[in-house]
């Protein structure tokens, strides 16, 4: 299930914000983000007539714990979401995504994202400010494609341009139609490739968490080599 993703394009993300709200600004100031992780704070496209872009925290916290994302079927099923996903859908803008290769006692990150759409926005609910927690969304997540499939048996449920407006009215929609829009993201359309070790840490925000990385062959001892090859 997806827990990290990007948005480090700033004027990409913002001119897809603005597809949506034309004419509307982010409400706070918000910066590149390369690893992203449950808690950071992240655009979103609300359906509003005042401030649709919004900056929120992602992920919220329910008698279960943190929460940052949920399955397309649980949205539809589950009562503790059931007014988000009828009166409070919304978009999380995002520009690649990370899912995870076990090797090991290691976890090896690998980065995906789709060459002819710079930015794209994922279905997402969003939960007003209260007492204990500000402003705040989780993220949809959907069956994988056969690529994903060998990572997870999640994905982000990427939107298409012509989907994402209907997920982001505010009326209601019927079981059917949120299934539809939720579709797995075809795999010919996306890229991916090994980011470097460091991003299995949350802090690491170099732009080198979303760069290609090629391990570098360790070299194997030969005999001969060592301390006494240095001392002819």
């Amino acid at each position: 299930m997806c827990n990290r993703y990007s948005a480090s394009k700033l004027r990409e993300i913002r001119a897809l914000g603005s597809r949506y709200a034309p004419g509307h600004h982010f409400t706070k100031q918000w910066h590149p983000i390369y690893n992203i992780s449950p808690k950071c704070d992240v655009p979103v496209v609300i359906k509003s007539k005042e401030h649709p872009l919004r900056v929120m925290r992602w992920g919220t916290w329910t008698a279960e714990g943190l929460i940052a994302n949920v399955k397309t079927d649980s949205v539809v099923t589950k009562a503790m979401w059931k007014t988000a996903v009828q009166h409070r859908r919304c978009l999380i803008l995002a520009d690649g995504f990370f899912e995870w290769e076990t090797e090991g006692p290691r976890k090896i990150g690998h980065y995906f994202s789709i060459p002819i759409r710079e930015a794209f926005p994922v279905a997402a609910l969003w939960f007003p400010a209260n007492d204990d927690q500000p402003e705040r969304c989780i993220m949809v997540t959907a069956e994988p494609n056969p690529v994903i499939a060998a990572f997870d048996d999640r994905m982000p449920a990427i939107l298409h341009d012509w989907d994402a407006n209907e997920w982001l009215g505010d009326q209601p929609l019927a079981p059917e139609i949120l299934e539809r829009l939720c579709q797995p993201y075809p795999a010919e359309k996306m890229s991916n490739w090994r980011g470097p070790p460091e991003i299995v840490r949350p802090d690491f925000q170099d732009p080198a968490a979303i760069q290609r990385w090629t391990p570098v062959p360790q070299k194997a001892n030969t005999p001969g080599s060592g301390s006494a090859s240095q001392n002819p």
